[in-house]
C-alpha cells in the first residue's frame, strides 16, 4: 500500500512479516489495511516491520517483538510533536568505565540521522552519526556533554559521569556479596539492577532489566523513567509491566501497577 494512498488513521499501512492484535481479549492475526482501535493491543514477530499512520498524521514504526498499545504509540507522538521537545536522549547519569555503551535518543522525526558529539574539559573527543542510537567507545573516569542533533529541526544535550575505578570497585565488592544469599538468577538481576539504580548506573540497570523482560523489570523501569521525568518512557514501561502481570496473574503487582499508571 503506498503511503500516499487515502487511509483511514491508525491504520496499519506498512506490514513486512507476521504481527497479532489483540482487541478486548480476541487474538487476531494483523493484516496491512486493517484499521485499529484505541485499546488494542499488537506485538509483532522477530523481524517483523510495521508502520501504524495515527491520527496525528505521523507514522509510528512499532517495534519490535514487544507488546505496544495504539493509545500510547500513537498518542505519545501527537505529545511530543506538540510539545515542541522534540528530541529526548534517554538517560545515562554515570557510566561504567572501560566499557563501550549505546546513546540513545526518541524524536518524533521518523528515522532521521543525527550527529552526535561527545565533549569532556578539554572540548570535543568523538562524534559520529546514527539513527535512534549510536555506539560510543569506552571513557577514561570522568565528566561528559553529549550533544544530539537532528539538522537544525531538533537538537538535545546530555551530561554524564564515567565512574572512578575505586568507586566501581565498592560497587563490584556490593555485587559479589549477593552471591552469599540464596537467590533465584532472576532474583540476583533484580538485586544488582537495584545496586546500580541506588549508585546511580542508571544505563546499567537499564540494560539489565530490559534483559530480563519481567512484570517487575518492566515495573523498576518505569519507576526511573518517572523519577526522571520522562513521562511517556514511563508510561510504556508501566503498560509492558501490566500487561505481563496479568497474563501471569501477578495481583500483587498488577495493583502497584495502576497506582503507578495513575499517579
Amino acid at each position: 500500500m503506498s503511503l500516499t494512498t487515502t487511509v483511514n488513521a491508525n491504520t496499519i499501512v506498512e506490514l513486512n512479516g507476521r504481527a497479532y492484535l489483540n482487541r478486548q481479549g480476541t487474538v487476531i492475526e494483523a493484516s496491512q489495511g486493517q484499521r485499529l482501535q484505541f485499546g488494542d493491543i499488537i506485538r509483532t514477530r522477530t523481524g517483523t516491520s510495521m508502520k501504524i499512520l495515527c491520527s496525528t498524521g505521523q507514522l509510528w514504526n512499532v517495534p519490535e517483538n514487544v507488546f505496544s498499545g495504539v493509545a500510547g504509540g500513537c498518542r505519545s507522538r501527537l505529545s511530543r510533536f506538540r510539545s515542541g521537545e522534540g528530541l529526548n536522549i534517554h538517560p545515562l547519569t554515570r557510566i561504567q568505565p572501560n566499557q563501550t555503551f549505546n546513546i540513545s535518543w526518541s524524536s518524533n522525526l521518523e528515522s532521521v540521522e543525527a550527529t552526535i558529539t561527545l565533549s569532556s574539559d578539554l572540548g570535543q573527543i568523538w562524534s559520529g552519526t546514527g539513527i535512534d542510537t549510536v555506539e560510543i567507545p569506552a571513557l577514561d573516569p570522568g565528566f561528559y556533554t553529549v550533544t544530539v542533533k537532528i539538522g537544525s529541526a531538533a537538537s538535545a544535550i546530555g551530561r554524564f559521569e564515567v565512574v572512578k575505578l575505586d568507586e566501581l570497585n565498592l560497587i563490584q565488592n556490593q555485587i559479589r556479596l549477593l552471591d552469599t544469599l540464596s537467590l533465584s538468577d532472576e532474583q540476583k538481576q533484580i538485586a544488582v539492577a537495584n545496586i546500580y539504580l541506588n549508585e546511580g548506573l542508571h544505563y546499567d540497570a537499564l540494560e539489565l532489566l530490559k534483559n530480563l523482560n519481567t512484570a517487575e523489570s518492566f515495573l523498576i523501569s518505569g519507576d526511573l523513567f518517572n523519577q526522571l521525568g520522562l513521562t511517556e518512557q514511563a508510561a510504556f514501561h508501566y503498560s509492558q509491566a501490566l500487561i505481563i502481570a496479568i497474563q501471569n496473574n501477578q495481583s500483587d503487582l498488577i495493583t502497584h501497577i495502576f497506582y503507578s499508571l495513575l499517579n
